[in-house]
């Protein structure tokens, strides 16, 4: 290929090394010495499968190389280079273009007589090459040796570029993803990998997932693996893991091995899907299925499955094993030709019919006569369910029946049995209706009322009364109203003061009921009844004691009947009810008087609690502070938590907020001298939190001290905003300038008392005009039920979210809005801000 631009003048080296000896000599351009062409030489041009040239390097007059001629070349030199008619031509001859490292690097072989193996590409010549040159022993003479690599190169980029896409698009799945070589040792995992394990990417090589496995599941998980590397196929397994929060968890992996275009096994590549729910909920099933089929195995209550056509797929074995049958003799066949019913073909017929009505989504049921084993009879009440898909479908009919043999020997005691048992399953559901009514009643007038209405849909009753002994007087708390607007007792609490003109738990005080009828009876005994008996038409009379569950009669139930006397079961219902009501009385009455005493002693906690804090703060137009006590939810706690302010004459004034541990008044006493001594020591000291912590120490140490206490100390300059700060195993006070926020949490120390003669340090701040701080003790943050991290979140949250109030309004904001579900512990907070 001829160059279309000037060549340089060149030399052909023929010493040593080095500019000098480069220049010391020529030959004419394109002579080749004859003994480059002898020997093996020409066998190896003619007989290998790369491509092979013999080049001289051309040098200019200063002996530095600028180009390199192409003496010989064998027949794949074309092929692999794409260069025509090379020979005798310098290699800017045919490629004007080419890069000045393939001229840099052969002068290396030349001159500086190394052997060099190299992959390149030449942009110039659009192709990429593995390359061996070596020098020959003629100085300035070398040899390359090369193969065309550039359909390898693009592959190989194509792949690289493949990857790259998959890893990328890996990243984004929300399924765990991973990649093993063949090998098996781990080499890519996905972004969703690492946030479920809670790992780096580039920990994540090798065999470093098998410890995340639960060591009952890792030995079959591992083996499962390696058979499926070692028999280049499909991976699929279950197992738990151990996840980001330490939780176990079960996953389900799927991988598929990889191959190149040779068919060479390259790894797996795989997915894995968190599914716990699904094995809890598949777990549950499993349990419920193996339960129910115990459970139907132990009747002896026939149970099946029939599928549409009346063939028999299902069955439990209790009644089978009563008839003589296994399984097999029924399975498969059609229900009707089954040995019970094949005894008569009327009966088959019968049975066909019912099966066909069931199918098309009738609920049949008859009687019928089976055979069993031995030749036996039962009569039996048999019923066909159809059962439909959630689209309405019918999928299987499911028969059941029972004995029904004695019913047809003795149906009239078969009646009354049930007539009785209807009657206690109204009793029984009408006391249970009862007893969810007392269960919600706290007071006496709320048990009352519950009867009354309990009484008023009761067929035969005209009149329910509850009367109660409340603090020595009769009290009668409701009756029953017949809407129909005739005068009768008014709802709601009348006193009655005992004279016998009224049913009182006097009158059963014995715990026998009265039970009174015709009216005369009635009105005799109970004068102030006879209004009332004549409007409601009452003929009868029942009194029965309301106890509590030591015997004691704390009231009475009277009702009255339009019947003349009350029957049986009428009077089991209401003993049951008058029963009830006694024990529902007894715990409103207890409860009575416990909210009243937690009340009261409540309400004294909290007065001595708040007694033993500051009455006042300091006032200083630069520096407003507010501070908020908030007592916790439980009625009877008190605890340590104290907070106080001072300002020394230099104008500098301290904020402390402390808390002694403890939920009693021995806590709280506790919290009582150390502020009170600590108050005192203040003006004393210099202004340093360091100094107050030590000397709060001091005073908690001495007598009628305590031996753990939590405190943060912030001692502020209005003037300046000059603030320093140190904590002893308390919160860090949140500063806060704007809506940006910042933990006051490098001056630390451990509680006081914990470890004797800690050093401490204090941490310092400058605060801007605007900018403030919030002290509290952990009752602000921590919740049960909720985190500290999650507190301290919110702290923040609402901090920035109220930054423009004043301080007493951000404090109202902040108390509230970490109080949504209540105080579990005291709380006190402490807001100041530097006046802008």
């Amino acid at each position: 290929m001829a160059s279309e631009t000037t060549q340089p003048s060149v030399a052909v080296h023929t010493g040593t090394a080095g500019p000098s000896a480069r220049a010391a000599s020529t030959s004419p351009a394109g002579h080749a010495p004859a003994a480059l062409l002898e020997g093996e030489l020409r066998i190896v041009l003619g007989g290998t499968d790369e491509g092979f040239c013999v080049c001289e390097m051309l040098c200019d007059t200063d002996g530095e190389p600028v180009d390199y001629r192409f003496v010989q070349v064998n027949d794949l030199f074309e092929e692999m280079s794409g260069l025509l008619d090379a020979a005798g031509h310098t290699a800017l001859e045919l490629v004007p273009d080419l890069e000045r490292h393939w001229i840099d690097t052969y002068a290396r072989v030349a001159f500086d007589r190394e052997s060099i193996r190299f992959q390149q590409g030449s942009e110039a010549m659009g192709r990429w090459f593995d390359v061996f040159a070596t020098p020959l022993e003629e100085p300035g003479t070398f040899v390359i040796i090369f193969r065309d690599e550039t359909e390898r190169h693009r592959a190989e980029l194509a792949l690289a570029r493949s990857e790259e896409h998959f890893r990328a698009l890996a990243d984004v799945l929300p399924h765990i993803v991973w990649l093993h070589g063949p090998d098996g040792s781990l080499q890519f995992v996905n972004r969703t990998f690492c946030e479920f394990f809670g790992v780096d990417r580039a920990t994540m090589i090798d065999d470093r997932w098998q410890p995340f496995l639960h060591p009952d599941d890792a030995e079959g998980y591992v083996e499962a693996f390696d058979a499926a590397v070692g028999h280049r196929r499909p991976f699929h397994h279950r197992a738990r893991v151990r996840d980001a929060e330490g939780a176990w968890r079960w996953i389900e992996s799927w991988g598929r091995p990889r191959f190149d275009a040779d068919g060479a096994f390259r790894g797996h590549i795989g997915s894995s899907v968190d599914v716990t729910e699904r094995v809890v909920a598949e777990t549950a099933l499993a349990d419920a299925s193996r339960f129910l089929r115990r459970v139907l195995d132990s009747l002896f209550t026939f149970v099946g499955v029939l599928r549409p056509d009346g063939t028999l797929i299902e069955a439990n074995r209790a009644p089978l094993d009563a008839a003589g049958l296994s399984f097999a003799d029924v399975l498969g066949k059609k229900f009707w030709d089954c040995y019970w019913w094949s005894h008569d073909p009327a009966v088959q017929r019968r049975l066909a019919n019912a099966i066909r009505r069931a199918g098309l989504g009738e609920l049949v049921r008859y009687d019928e006569r089976v055979r069993i084993a031995d030749n036996g009879w039962l009569d039996i009440d048999l019923q066909i369910v159809p059962l439909t898909d959630p689209d309405g479908t019918i999928t299987h009919l499911i028969p059941s029946a029972f004995d029904i043999s004695e019913r047809l020997a003795a149906e009239r005691q078969r009646r009354e049995l049930a007539v009785l048992e209807q009657q206690r399953r109204e009793r029984a559901e009408l006391l249970q209706a009862h007893a969810s009514r007392m269960a919600v009643a706290v007071s006496p007038d709320q048990v009352a009322h519950a009867v009354a209405d309990q009484l008023a849909a009761t067929t035969g009753v005209a009149l329910a009364a509850v009367t109660v002994h409340v603090e020595d007087e009769r009290q009668m708390i409701t009756t029953v109203d017949d809407g129909a607007g005739a005068e009768h007792l008014a709802a709601g609490t009348v006193t009655d003061h005992g004279d016998g003109g009224w049913p009182g738990p006097d009158d059963v005080s014995t715990g026998v009921p009265v039970h009174l009828a015709p009216i005369g009876s009635i009105v005799d005994r109970f004068p102030a009844l006879h209004a009332c008996a004549v409007q409601r038409g009452i003929r009868s009379l029942l009194v029965l004691p309301a106890r509590s569950a030591d015997g004691t009669t704390l009231g009475a139930l009277t009702v009255g009947s339009e019947l003349d006397t009350f029957d049986a079961h009428l009077q089991d219902v209401l003993g049951g009810i008058a029963d009830q009501t006694g024990q529902a009385l007894q715990r409103a009455l207890l409860h009575q008087r416990v909210v009243a005493a937690n009340r009261r002693e409540h309400e004294i906690a909290l007065r001595l609690q708040k007694a033993l804090l500051p009455d006042r703060l300091i006032e200083d137009p630069r520096l407003p502070i507010a501070a908020r006590y908030e007592a916790a939810d439980a009625h009877l706690e008190v605890g340590g938590d104290w907070y106080d302010t001072c300002q020394w004459p230099d104008g500098r004034i301290g904020i402390v907020v402390g808390d002694v541990v403890g939920h009693d008044l021995e806590a709280a006493a506790a919290m009582g001298r150390l502020r009170s001594a600590t108050a005192a020591l203040m003006l004393t000291l210099p202004a340093d939190p360091v100094a107050l912590l030590d000397a709060l120490e001091g005073v908690a140490l001495g007598p009628g001290g305590t031996d753990f206490v939590t405190a943060a100390c912030v001692v502020v300059d209005p003037a300046t905003g000059a603030l320093t700060y140190a904590t002893a195993g308390h919160p860090p006070p949140l500063l806060f300038s704007g809506e940006t926020t910042r933990w006051l949490d490098d001056a630390q120390s451990p509680p006081i008392g914990s470890i004797s003669g800690i050093e401490r340090h204090a941490g310092a701040a400058i605060l801007a005009p605007g900018d403030g701080v919030v002290l509290y003790t952990d009752g602000l943050v921590e919740h049960r039920g909720r985190r500290l991290d999650l507190g301290l979140a919110m702290l923040e949250h609402s901090v920035r979210r109220n930054a423009d109030a004043d301080v007493t309004r951000l404090l109202d904001e902040v108390v509230g809005d970490l109080s949504v579900d209540g105080f579990g512990d005291d709380v006190v907070a402490v807001v100041f801000r530097r006046s802008t």
